[in-house]
Order: structure tokens, then sequence, then C-alpha cells
């Protein structure tokens, strides 16, 4: 089963009254003690009283769904793609690389990405899925854990199924139930198409940082006081990434024709950079299959914590 979000002209907008003051294309930070965040994470709020926003903000109409790119937090380099060889494509230098659904920054002359926060202890991770000449069935999961001195730790690896498509699209990789995120830590997470077991430097995949933060009192009193399609609005404004796409997408799933949620759908991604990705289907991956391949080996005796 596939799930699609086209893309829509101009007359398709969102018809949501933000009582949070949200103006077209920015998320003003006079929101932050009512949302119960700061410059980069969130804090205990300082006053929520039933207001949702200061009354000082007005009330505005919001033409689409945008993130709040404009906290500050710490960006890499952005990596994925061809680890070295062509295990998945006959010709690698023609095709698309696996992409995670992660803000881009394009501030410098490379691209980056940050490290993106989520209130949620298992999200759910997104991974572009381009067409290949050789789709395994199954990926691999890994999750780095990050010391202050930028060196790392594998914590979690686990099989994913892989959908068994032609058709390119985004495919959803959730935690499995052995493992959660640490507060205030920082994750690396790789998704990798097990194109080759034997020689997995020829492998393509697909990364991203995370952080697991504390929501904050605000932020927990207007989600539980907010019908679900105000949620990734307030994620957003927050600058809760995982949360806000798992959300919409939640959304979609449940009003599949709603236009304004399917224009919410790309306004997110195009307020990100990722606008040439809004056409693509999210793909349902598949059960595990009976025969799984083989282990990392002597890599996953390494620093495994899980």
């Amino acid at each position: 089963m596939r799930h699609f979000f086209p893309r829509f002209g101009q007359s398709a907008c969102c018809q949501w009254l933000l009582s949070l003051g949200l103006v077209t294309g920015m998320m003003p930070l006079a929101i932050a003690p009512a949302l119960g965040y700061g410059n980069s994470r969130p804090t205990s709020a300082q006053s929520v009283g039933g207001a949702i926003a200061p009354p000082s903000l007005e009330f505005q109409l919001a033409q689409q769904l945008n993130f709040n790119v404009d906290n500050i937090r710490p960006s890499r380099g952005r990596t994925g793609g061809f680890a070295r060889g062509n295990a998945c494509f006959n010709n690698p230098a023609d095709v698309v690389s696996p992409v995670a659904l992660v803000p881009i920054d394009r501030s410098t002359n490379f691209e980056r990405v940050r490290v993106e926060t989520t209130v949620d202890t298992q999200p759910t991770f997104y991974v572009f899925v381009p067409e290949m000449d050789k789709l395994p069935e199954t990926g691999e999961l890994v999750i780095f854990e990050q010391a202050n001195d930028n060196t790392e730790t594998i914590v979690h690896e686990q099989i994913v199924p892989l959908p068994q498509t032609a058709r390119a699209g985004f495919m959803p990789v959730q935690i499995s139930d052995d493992f959660t995120l640490e507060a205030e830590m920082t994750y690396r997470w790789t998704v990798e198409f097990l194109c080759s077991v034997e020689d997995r430097a020829s492998n393509v995949f697909a990364e991203g940082w995370v952080e697991r933060v504390d929501p904050g009192e605000g932020l927990v009193a207007m989600l539980a006081q907010s019908d679900p399609e105000r949620h990734p609005e307030l994620y957003a404004i927050a600058g809760h990434w995982y949360d806000t796409v798992e959300s919409l997408v939640s959304l979609w799933q449940e009003q599949p024709n709603d236009p304004t949620i399917q224009a919410d759908w790309e306004g997110l991604l195009s307020s990100v950079n990722l606008e040439d990705f809004v056409d693509y289907p999210l793909l349902d991956p598949p059960t595990l299959p009976a025969q799984l391949p083989a282990s990392r080996g002597a890599e996953s005796s390494l620093n495994i914590g899980s």
C-alpha cells in the first residue's frame, strides 16, 4: 500500500487560524515563553494560564505549514549516498542517492544538516528511497551516540524491511521496542541498504542527527488542549522536526483527501529546502523476510549498547 502527497497549485492553502500569531514563512521567537523553549531547546514554560500566545501578537492566517529553521543548533556536513562501490546501481553516477528526510542548511558552500530535536523516545525516521537497479529486501538502522569530543559509540542496530517497489518514495523507519533515546543526548542515525552483505563499503545509505529534549510544560499543555490538526503547527513552531513530520503524516493517513494537509506537506518540505521531494509518495515497508542477512560480525561487538 502506498500513500501519496500530490503537488497542489496556488489555490490550495491552509485554512487554520493561528492563534499563535504565525506569519507566513516565519516562526517568531516572541512565542518562545508560551511554548517553553529558548534559542535552541525547550525549557519549562514561564506562564501558560490558558493563553497560547502573548496578547500583543496579531491573529493571522497562514498560507502553508512552515518549519522554524531559525533556532540555533549544531550542523553537520551533509553525507550519505555511496560508500564506495555500486552494489545497488549499475551506474551510480547517473542516479539519485538515498536521502534522510531532514532539513537542509544551504547557508554555506556545501549542504549541511542540523541536529534536529524530538520529544519522542522512539521517533520515526523517514528516508527517501530512489529507484534502484538492485533493491534488497532489508536495510540496517544503526544509531550512534555522540560524546562531547565527537567520538561515536554504536548503541543500537536493527534490520529494517525495505519496500519492494520500482517507484521512488519515502520510507518510514521505526526504532524497535528494545531501544529508546536518552534525553539531552546527541545521536547520529544511518539507514544502510544491504545490496551487498559481503562488501558493506559498496552499499548506499542515508543519515541524520537527532536529540531528544524535554518538550516543556507549555508545549505539553497546548498539545493536550488542541485538536490533532493543530499538532504539526505546534511542533513546527517549537522546532521539533521529527514530531512535526510524524504528526502531519498521521493526519494525512487519517484524512488522505484533505487539501489542507496535502498543502501543508508541500509547504513543510519547501520551507527546509526539500521542495524537490514533494511529489514523491510515502511507502509502507513490508514485514521482515524470513531469511535475514548475515550480521556485522566483528563490527557488532564494538561498543554495542543494546
